[in-house]
C-alpha cells in the first residue's frame, strides 16, 4: 500500500444523522489510495459505529475505526493523531463535506510540498445547502502568491488561522508535546493556537475545500449551547493563556504579534462576549469581573490587547468592556439591563 498523503481525523458522537453524507464526500476514486479516513466514535448511543464500520469494511484502505468511551471533540483529535500515518492532518466534523474539486488539487498540492501548513478557502453552508458563501482564511489578498511556499512571518500580518482553512505536517503535531483538553467543548482555538510555534514555511491555496454547515441548534457555537457550557469556553482561554506565557519568550516578535492578535480575536475577545452575553445581569457582572481580574494578573499585554482589537473592529461589546473597566464595572448591571435584548439576542 502507498504511504498515505493525508490523514483525515473525523470525529462522531451521536452522528448518524450526518455521517454517511460526510464519508461518502471522500468516495474520490483518483486519490481514496493517497488519504486516510480515520472515523473517531467518542462513545456514540446510537448507530454512528455501525455506519462508518461500513465504510471501513467496503473501502479499508482507506477508512479506519477507533472506538473509544466519551471524551469530547479534543480527545478524538488526540486519538486520531496517535494513530495517523499520513504526511499531513486535517480535522473534518462529521456533519461537514469536502468539495470534491478543491479536494483534489489540495491532495495535488500535498504530494509534493514540504510546507509545515497549508492554508485553503472554504464555504459556510447554511439551511442544509440552501445558501453557500465563500470564506477566507485572507485578511487581505495583497501581496499574496498561491501556491507557493513561504515563510509564515512573511504572510503572518495576510491571514488567519480558522480551523477548517488548515492541513497540518503530521509529524510537527506528532512530535509537540501540546493536546487538546478532553471532555471539553472549544478546542479548536487549541488546534489552531499551539502548533503554529512550529510552522517555518506555509501554503497558501486558493480553491475551497471545506463544506461547514452551519444551523443546527445542537452545534457547540449556538449562543444558548456556549452560555450553558461557558465553563468549558474558559478552560480553553485559561488553557491558551498558560501556553502563551509559556512559549512567548522563545517568539519572533513576527510570530508573538500574529499569535496574540489570534488568542485575542478567537478566544479571550469571545469569552468577553460571551460573558456580556447572559441573560442574568448580576451573574454576568460576577464573571465578568472575576474574568477581567484573572487575565489583567496573567497578561497585562494581552489584556491591554483585548479593547485594542476591539476597537480595531468596532466591537461594540467589547467596547462596553473597555468602558466598564475604567468604572470598576460601576454601573454595569444598569447598563446590561437597558440592553439586554441587544446584548443576549448573539455573540
Amino acid at each position: 500500500m502507498p504511504d498515505k498523503i493525508l490523514t483525515i481525523s473525523v470525529a462522531a458522537y451521536n452522528a448518524a444523522r450526518d455521517i454517511s453524507r460526510c464519508l461518502d464526500s471522500f468516495l474520490i476514486p483518483e486519490v481514496m489510495d493517497q488519504i486516510e479516513v480515520i472515523v473517531v466514535n467518542d462513545g456514540s448511543r446510537d448507530n454512528t459505529k455501525e455506519i462508518a464500520e461500513q465504510y471501513s469494511s467496503k473501502y479499508p484502505g482507506t477508512f479506519k475505526v477507533i472506538d473509544k468511551e466519551n471524551g469530547g471533540h479534543g480527545s478524538t483529535i488526540n486519538a486520531a493523531l496517535g494513530a495517523a500515518t499520513g504526511k499531513f492532518f486535517k480535522v473534518v466534523d462529521s456533519d461537514d463535506t469536502v468539495e470534491r474539486e478543491g479536494f483534489l488539487y489540495l491532495l495535488e498540492q500535498l504530494e509534493k510540498t514540504s510546507a509545515d501548513l497549508i492554508f485553503t478557502p472554504y464555504h459556510h453552508v447554511f439551511d442544509n445547502g440552501g445558501r453557500i458563501e465563500d470564506a477566507s482564511y485572507l485578511l487581505t489578498e495583497e501581496g499574496v502568491e498561491f501556491g507557493k511556499e513561504v515563510p509564515l512571518a512573511a504572510v503572518c500580518d495576510k491571514i488567519q488561522v480558522p480551523m477548517h482553512a488548515l492541513a497540518y505536517r503530521t509529524k510537527m503535531l506528532q512530535d509537540s508535546p501540546y493536546r487538546m483538553d478532553e471532555k471539553c467543548f472549544y478546542v479548536d482555538v487549541e488546534y489552531t493556537i499551539y502548533y503554529l510555534i512550529y510552522v517555518k514555511n506555509v501554503l497558501l491555496l486558493d480553491k475551497p475545500v471545506y463544506n461547514y454547515y452551519i444551523g443546527d441548534e445542537g452545534q457547540s457555537i449556538n449562543i444558548d449551547n456556549m452560555r450553558a457550557r461557558r465553563a468549558q469556553h474558559l478552560r480553553v482561554c485559561r488553557s491558551i493563556l498558560d501556553f502563551y506565557e509559556n512559549e512567548k519568550d522563545g517568539m519572533s516578535f513576527e510570530m508573538r504579534t500574529f499569535i496574540s492578535n489570534n488568542i485575542v480575536d478567537m478566544a479571550l475577545n469571545h469569552e468577553y462576549r460571551l460573558l456580556v452575553s447572559l441573560v442574568d445581569g448580576k451573574e454576568s457582572l460576577k464573571e465578568l469581573r472575576e474574568f477581567d481580574g484573572y487575565l489583567r494578573n496573567k497578561s497585562r499585554f494581552l489584556y491591554d490587547l483585548v479593547t485594542a482589537r476591539g476597537r480595531q473592529k468596532h466591537d461594540k461589546k467589547i467596547a462596553l468592556v473597555g468602558l466598564m473597566r475604567k468604572t470598576g464595572f460601576a454601573g454595569y448591571r444598569l447598563v446590561h439591563a437597558v440592553l439586554n435584548k441587544k446584548l443576549t439576542r448573539e455573540l
